[in-house]
């Protein structure tokens, strides 16, 4: 994956992949909304049918992406819950 990811070649990168598989990695960069610098996780479930993707699972942390974007206290604050009526903040 190292090389054809960067050289855009998906053909390639496809060609890489067992019929059912799984695959982990990590995303460097900065957001573009704090120029801050962030690492996400991903994990990727991918099941494949008659040479075709049937199932395509991107498991990453919300958590993580609104921390490096500067909006994890409004994320937070969405989830919570008031104990006097059940619902949302």
């Amino acid at each position: 994956m190292i090389d054809p990811m960067p050289a855009k070649d998906m053909n390639a990168a496809a060609d890489l992949w067992a019929p059912d598989g799984t695959v982990e990695w990590t995303a460097v960069g900065r957001t573009v909304a704090t120029s801050r610098p962030h690492r996400l996780d991903h994990f990727v479930v991918l099941t494949v049918r008659d040479g075709l993707i049937a199932l395509f699972r991107d498991y990453w942390s919300p958590l993580s992406a609104a921390a490096a974007a500067g909006g994890l206290t409004g994320l937070i604050d969405s989830l919570e819950i008031d104990s006097a009526d059940g619902k949302g903040a």
